[in-house]
This record gives structure tokens, C-alpha cells and sequence, in this order.
């Protein structure tokens, strides 16, 4: 009875001349944009339209990003890329600890890959940079590249290369170890008497 009386006294409360009001057409267009789909198709249509309409400034600005890429960098850049590649591959791996524990090894990569750098600016493919590493192409340049593979080699296996510095140091000092003089046996003069023996035999 409680809840009949309720609806009845709610019913009663509301005007009879007046409708629910609807959404408008507005309110239908903002809610339809406001959907993720849309919002994603005309962000797209947008961007593409800058494209269009910007397309020779990007086009020159591109082609001028990319030359003077190619001219400092060279063909030194697929090593950055490869290098950088490797690096993610060995983060998403999540091998960080065998980055940060195995630090000489990289640091020995990179002198390698400074090194092959290098060999490209002897051949005018390193660009400005390559050309940077080596100095200039002489023989400067060519003791500087034997240097980074050898720094290379000392990073990368630091064990080795230190048992092979002690093996050759020991082996330079045997080499300049004074050597004992041979013993020259001095023959000793023949006494008076066996001289004068011999001379009576002779006759």
C-alpha cells in the first residue's frame, strides 16, 4: 500500500502538458566524435591533409636531413643501426645485467665498430666523421686504426691478452740474460826439465 501511494503521489507531482526533452542534434554529432574509432579516423584524415598540403617544404626538408646525414655520417650510419639494434634486442631481452656486468665487451664493440669506421673514411665512405677518427688518410690514420683494434682486443679478452704480454716479457728477458763465458782451458808452459829431456831424446 506504502509503495502505491508513493507512485501515486510522484505521478501526481509531474506537470501533465510536458514531454521528456530530447538530445539534440548537437549533442548526437559531439557524442558520436567523442567515439575512439572516429577520433582516431580524423586524426588520420587530418594528417594526411598537412601531407598534402606541406608536401614539397617536407620533401626538401627531408632530402636535406638525409644528405647531410649521409655526408656526416656516412656509411658509418648502418653501423650505428646495428649497433643500436643490438642494444634493444639485448634490453627487451631483458639482459640488462649482462650489459652493465659485461661493460669491457661492448666497450671493445665499439672500438671495432670506431675501427671498421675507420676503414670506410680510407675509401671516402665514412664521411666527416669517419674522417674525424683517423685524422686524415695516411699513415697517421693507420696507426690510429691499429690502436682502436688493439684496445678492441685488450676489452674484449683482457686475460689473454694480458697472459700473452706476460709470456713475451718473459721471454725478452730470458733473450737479454747474460750468458755465462765459455771456460777457455790456458795451456800451461812445460817445466825446465821436461824441456831438457825432450832435447836429449831428440838427439
Amino acid at each position: 500500500m506504502a509503495k502505491k501511494k508513493a507512485n501515486i503521489k510522484g505521478k501526481s507531482q509531474r506537470k501533465p502538458g510536458k514531454k521528456p526533452q530530447r538530445k539534440s542534434w548537437l549533442s548526437h554529432l559531439f557524442h558520436f566524435i567523442a567515439l575512439p574509432p572516429v577520433r582516431r579516423l580524423i586524426l588520420l584524415v587530418l594528417i594526411l591533409a598537412v601531407l598534402f598540403w606541406q608536401w614539397s617544404a617536407l620533401s626538401s626538408w627531408a632530402t636535406n636531413i638525409g644528405d647531410n646525414t649521409l655526408r656526416l655520417f656516412g656509411w658509418g650510419l648502418v653501423l650505428i643501426v646495428i649497433a643500436i639494434i643490438t642494444l634493444v634486442g639485448v634490453i627487451w631481452r631483458w639482459k640488462l645485467p649482462v650489459l652493465i656486468f659485461r661493460w669491457n665487451r661492448w666497450l671493445g664493440s665499439i672500438a671495432f665498430i670506431l675501427a671498421v669506421w675507420g676503414i670506410l673514411a680510407f675509401a671516402r665512405l665514412g664521411g666527416s666523421l669517419g674522417l674525424g677518427i683517423i685524422g686524415y688518410p695516411d699513415f697517421v690514420g693507420i696507426l690510429r686504426i691499429i690502436g682502436l683494434l688493439i684496445i678492441g682486443v685488450i676489452l674484449v679478452a683482457p686475460r689473454a691478452c694480458f697472459r700473452l704480454v706476460a709470456n713475451f716479457i718473459s721471454w725478452l728477458g730470458k733473450q737479454f740474460e747474460r750468458r755465462p763465458r765459455p771456460v777457455v782451458e790456458e795451456r800451461q808452459p812445460p817445466l825446465p826439465s821436461q824441456t831438457y829431456a825432450r832435447t836429449i831424446t831428440t838427439e
